[in-house]
């Protein structure tokens, strides 16, 4: 299980999933372009994944 040291940390993380989450629901809502709607996936993907990869290099040192 991964201990989350900082409840700002974990608070910051679901924010930006409900926010992520809100943006694809609007955009399937409109039913907007396949290329934009991937590129936002994409785009917000990379954003987690940089996310993730912050916490736990903070975690580790």
């Amino acid at each position: 299980m991964l201990k989350v040291k900082s409840r700002k940390n974990h608070i910051a993380f679901v924010v930006c999933l409900a926010f992520v989450l809100a943006i694809l629901g609007i955009i399937l809502d409109k039913g907007m372009e396949t290329e934009y709607l991937v590129g936002l996936i994409i785009f917000a993907i990379l954003g987690i994944v940089n996310f993730v990869l912050a916490f736990f290099k903070k975690d580790h040192e």
